[in-house]
């Protein structure tokens, strides 16, 4: 039987490396993160009357381009420890996609999603069972793109340990951290790349509140299966919610291998 393995795990970056890494140790409170979000758009459309979420002028563009200073976004994503909730004003086009994990946290590649893509390295913290519901939903939406079987959570985590105890032993078996570094840096049947994409596409994500939109009428709901709602801390919830990006010709990996 053939078996088709992704070659990269991650987009390979083109030209200049990243911006440094940003390593950060201080803790944040989940349940008091949304307070300090920003307001929302404006609703002027009137360049002369665009304003940053601090008050800021925004630059004028002759075309009516909203222009923003992308160290004004790169401040903001760092003004917390942990992973910030990215549906604000400031960070709205701001997408991530997990590559390593260490004891500073979790090394993270950080797009700007514009018709120019900005990006870079850094460290958020992240709690280890919100960064296994995402590298879960990645795999969740690649099964049913490829048409597999979809797993319930407890019996994916339950099926990446035990790969991670044959390839390491049993001493790190109940470490999540561990087992999220595993999946993304040695676990050769999980990739960003879904397979039924030629790796053309890949996966990344951001980190929102939930929005509720009331309705009184009797028109069914359909849960979104781009989306992930993570455990209830406090009275505070969120949504991980995952985006499949045609990538840039300088990101896509090599066709997928096939081994006989």
């Amino acid at each position: 039987m053939s078996v088709l393995k992704p070659v990269n795990k991650q987009p390979r970056l083109p030209g200049a490396p990243a911006q440094s890494t940003l390593k950060r140790t201080e803790s944040v409170d989940l349940s008091t993160r949304a307070g300090s979000e920003e307001s929302a758009h404006p609703t002027s459309s009137s360049p002369a009357t665009s304003e940053t979420a601090t008050g800021k002028k925004m630059e004028n563009h002759p075309k009516g381009h909203k222009v923003r200073e992308l160290s004004e976004v790169w401040e903001t994503m760092d003004k917390q420890g942990y992973l910030r909730l990215t549906d604000t004003l400031t960070l709205g086009d701001v997408w991530v996609q997990p590559k390593s994990v260490n004891e500073d946290g979790v090394t993270f590649l950080q797009i700007v999603f514009g018709p120019n893509i900005k990006y870079r390295e850094a460290v958020s913290k992240m709690s280890p069972d919100d960064l296994l519901q995402m590298l879960y939903l990645n795999d969740s939406i690649c099964a049913e793109m490829e048409g597999h079987v979809k797993l319930g959570f407890d019996e994916w985590i339950s099926e990446k340990t035990a790969a991670m105890i044959r390839a390491h032993g049993v001493d790190d078996a109940t470490k999540r951290m561990k087992l999220a570094n595993f999946v993304l840096t040695e676990d050769e049947t999980f990739s960003f790349f879904p397979a039924a994409c030629s790796n053309t596409v890949c996966m990344f994500f951001r980190k929102i509140c939930c929005h509720s939109y009331k309705d009184k009428s009797e028109n069914p709901k359909m849960k979104n299966p781009m989306m992930v709602k993570c455990p209830t801390r406090g009275k505070f919830e969120f949504m991980i919610e995952a985006k499949l990006m045609l990538c840039p010709p300088e990101w896509r990996t090599e066709p997928m291998q096939e081994e006989k």
